[in-house]
């Protein structure tokens, strides 16, 4: 059995290693569908009552910007515990004219009082969490009564050919892909 946080350290790795090709990465794994997606959730947490929305494991930003483009006055925090994807979103010049807040911030102890926000979102965060429950129960907790919990994933299919070829996509040629940016030079 791994040790308690080793899957969360590995997990922080990753994402700040593969922080600069993030947004490029996201479009290769989704065959680009993720922007209609990520529209799809926007608009759920754009419809919660009043009050400021928390994006958990915001990433480059995308999701918390969509959000803040469907209502231009809620306040929109972004917050990741990746310090390199923290980095890449304060980069873009879209989330630097939004002036959207960043923070770092564990998903499984979020630093914010009870029922702060109208609605937690996240986009491909539940899959990376070392412990689901605990994270499913912060984005509870920090949520007010009558507000929205939005999240977006990638789940394997159903369908026995479907399951067959995302388990090769997704165990195979996208760990291929990222194994060979992982080795270019950046810059």
């Amino acid at each position: 059995m791994p040790a308690p946080g080793a899957k969360a350290e590995m997990v922080r790795a990753m994402f700040t290693r593969i922080a600069a090709r993030y947004d490029l990465m996201n479009s290769l794994m989704t065959g680009g569908r993720h922007h209609a997606w990520r529209m799809v959730a926007a608009r759920e947490a754009a419809a919660a009552p009043p009050g400021p929305v928390l994006d958990l494991a915001t990433g480059t930003g995308d999701l918390a910007l969509a959000i803040r483009a469907l209502d231009p006055r809620r306040t929109v925090i972004g917050a990741d515990f990746s310090e390199g994807m923290l980095r890449a979103a304060a980069l873009k010049p879209s989330v630097r004219a939004a002036r959207l807040p960043l923070l770092g911030a564990d998903a499984l102890g979020l630093p914010f009082r009870s029922r702060s926000f109208a609605a937690v979102t996240s986009a491909f965060l539940l899959r990376n969490l070392e412990d689901l429950g605990r994270g499913l129960a912060e984005m509870q907790r920090v949520t007010r009564p009558g507000g929205r919990v939005v999240t977006l994933e990638i789940t394997r299919p159903a369908l026995p050919v479907w399951s067959q070829l995302f388990a090769l996509y997704f165990h195979r040629v996208v760990p291929a892909v990222v194994a060979t940016w992982d080795h270019r030079p950046q810059g």
